[in-house]
């Protein structure tokens, strides 16, 4: 399966064997297995890298639903880049966190409301920065 948006996926509750992520995911099966031993669930805090700064940052800023913030407590779907917000006050040679790195905290809305948002925040950031459209996904796997 083409993944032209995401290159490194960071979440516990995705088995780093299952053959949809292969290669894609950060976790060991290792500690996929301690996760699944000590949580009722797969959680719901993601972060994934997408290989370009810009291209992250068009998605966070076409997103309608996940609302920007560097807070994660809240039943509301939010969205931060935390070398932008959370840690930018940190030296850039002293962050071990990658700049393209979007961290998504799952809130209530409806799933395939989220989903659409996702889709179409992945959509605007494919776009290149002098207006001529990449290859979108033919399909958004979350």
């Amino acid at each position: 399966r083409q993944r032209p948006f995401v290159t490194k996926l960071h979440y516990a509750g995705v088995n780093p064997e299952d053959p949809a992520v292969a290669g894609l995911t950060s976790l060991t099966k290792e500690a996929f297995d301690i996760h699944r031993r000590q949580c009722t669930g797969p959680g719901t805090v993601m972060s994934f890298e997408t290989g370009d700064v810009a291209r992250s940052k068009r998605f966070v800023d076409a997103c309608r639903l996940f609302k920007l913030t560097v807070s994660f407590g809240s039943t509301n779907s939010l969205v931060e880049m935390p070398c932008a917000l959370s840690h930018a006050s940190i030296p850039k040679e002293q962050r071990t966190l990658p700049e393209d790195l979007i961290r998504l905290s799952i809130g209530i809305e409806h799933p395939h409301d989220l989903l659409r948002d996702i889709a179409n925040a992945i959509r605007a950031a494919l776009a290149a920065a002098d207006g001529a459209e990449e290859k979108p996904p033919a399909a958004v796997a979350v």
